[in-house]
C-alpha cells in the first residue's frame, strides 16, 4: 500500500492528516501501519511486539499514533455494531 487510503485508514483520519498537509505515509509509517494491522478480529488481537529503530524525523511516532487512532476507530465500530444487534 502506498497511500493512507490503501492502508485502510478511516476517512476522517485521512482528512485530518490531509488538513495538516500530510498526504502520503513515509516508508516507515507504511510499515508500522501495515504491521499493526488495521483490519483485525477483536477476538484475536495480535500479540506480537513491534520494535522500530530509526533516525529522528522518519515518522515513527506519527506512524504508531495513526495506527492506534485507526484501530480505536475500528474497535468502536465493532463494539457499536455488536451492541446494535442485541
Amino acid at each position: 500500500p502506498y497511500s493512507f487510503e490503501e492502508l485502510g485508514l478511516p476517512l476522517w483520519l485521512q482528512n485530518a492528516l490531509s488538513a495538516r498537509n500530510i498526504n502520503q505515509p513515509t516508508n516507515l509509517q507504511r510499515r508500522i501501519i501495515s504491521s499493526l494491522g488495521l483490519r483485525f478480529n477483536a477476538d484475536k488481537v495480535n500479540k506480537n511486539a513491534l520494535l522500530i529503530r530509526a533516525q529522528t524525523g522518519t515518522g515513527k511516532s506519527m506512524g504508531f499514533i495513526i495506527a492506534l487512532l485507526a484501530r480505536l476507530h475500528r474497535t468502536k465500530l465493532l463494539v457499536s455494531s455488536s451492541n446494535n444487534k442485541r
